[in-house]
C-alpha cells in the first residue's frame, strides 16, 4: 500500500493461512530449497493434495497462488518462484536471487507493455482510425 507521502506502508498482520504458507516457506530459503506447489499447498492446507480431484487442485493452487501475491505486496515478503529444476516457491537467500528476479520481472512488464501497444495499434486499424500513440 503507498500512502501519499510515497513512503511505503505494509500490513504486518498475517491472516491463519499466510502464516502456515510463510512459515512452510521458511523451510525452503534459497532457489536450490524451492518447493513445489503440490507439497506447499499440502502443508498451507493440510490435506492430501495428490487425493483431490483435478477441480480441487486447481483451486487450492489458485488460492495459494492469490496468498503468496499478498504476502508479496502487502506483507513484504521475499518470496520467489521458479519454474528451473527444482520448481516452486521458495525465500530469497541472497542479494544476487533477488536481483535475478527483478530483471526477470522488468523484461516481463517491458514485453508486457510492447505486446499492449501492438494491440492498441491493431485495434485503431479495426476501428479504421488512425494509430493511436503509446
Amino acid at each position: 500500500m503507498q500512502p501519499a507521502g510515497g513512503q511505503l506502508s505494509l500490513d504486518w498482520s498475517l491472516d491463519a493461512l499466510e502464516a502456515r504458507v510463510l512459515c512452510a516457506l521458511r523451510a525452503h530459503v534459497g532457489r536450490g530449497a524451492a518447493i513445489r506447489v503440490p507439497d506447499l499447498a499440502a502443508l498451507a492446507y493440510g490435506v492430501d493434495y495428490h487425493a483431490e480431484p483435478a477441480a480441487g487442485k486447481k483451486t487450492l493452487e489458485r488460492m495459494l497462488q492469490a496468498v503468496v501475491k499478498r504476502l508479496r505486496e502487502e506483507h513484504g515478503q521475499p518470496i520467489l518462484s521458479t519454474a528451473g529444476k527444482p520448481a516452486g516457491y521458495y525465500l530469497a537467500e541472497t542479494a544476487d536471487e533477488l536481483l535475478q528476479c527483478i530483471r526477470e520481472q522488468r523484461r516481463k512488464a517491458i514485453h508486457t507493455l510492447v505486446m499492449l501497444r501492438a494491440l492498441k495499434r491493431h485495434l485503431a486499424r479495426l476501428r479504421g482510425q488512425q494509430e493511436i500513440a503509446a
